[in-house]
């Protein structure tokens, strides 16, 4: 025979701020995980960011979340479990950048700091069977200009994206 005990499952405050759809004070389970309080805030909003947000705990970050870590890789490592007081942060998005052509996810990606244009192909689900890979054809906004030029595919694992660039995959 088993014996199981329930103890009692207390309620949370936790504040939910920043770029979110509807922030505010929300009270969840002490079972609750930073993830649960974002779904419940409706996430970040179209100026906020899925790579920057942070469990702000006594004033000191315990957490700094990147979603796309969760839906590129699995990977829910910081996840964490709230307490009593916490607030979750959603800053802006910092850079956005699109990719057109043969890629297996089309699309607007958010690029961090440390993202290159590989990392960027990985979000993307990688190239499509017919894409041309030697050299991508990118478009740069330089606030004077639109510049237009290459990455070789030697070049793609240090090519850092900016805020506004546009790939073109052939």
């Amino acid at each position: 025979s088993a014996n199981i005990t329930l103890g009692n499952i207390r309620t949370i405050n936790v504040l939910v701020t920043g770029d979110v759809t509807r922030p505010g004070s929300y009270s969840v389970s002490s079972l609750s995980t930073a993830f649960n309080a974002l779904y419940a805030s409706g996430g970040p909003t179209e100026n906020g960011s899925l790579r920057k947000i942070e469990v702000i705990r006594n004033n000191n970050v315990v957490a700094k979340i990147d979603l796309y870590e969760f839906i590129v890789d699995a990977n829910m490592k910081n996840d964490i479990g709230l307490q009593d007081r916490d607030i979750i942060m959603v800053y802006p998005y910092q850079a956005r950048v699109e990719l057109i052509g043969e890629v297996k996810r089309e699309g607007i990606f958010e690029a961090s700091p440390s993202d290159t244009f590989a990392d960027l192909i990985r979000y993307a689900g990688g190239y499509t069977s017919k894409a041309y890979t030697a050299t991508i054809r990118y478009e740069r906004n330089t606030g004077k200009e639109l510049k237009i030029g290459l990455i070789n595919a030697d070049q793609a694992d240090a090519f850092v994206p900016q805020d506004g660039d546009l790939f073109e995959i052939g």
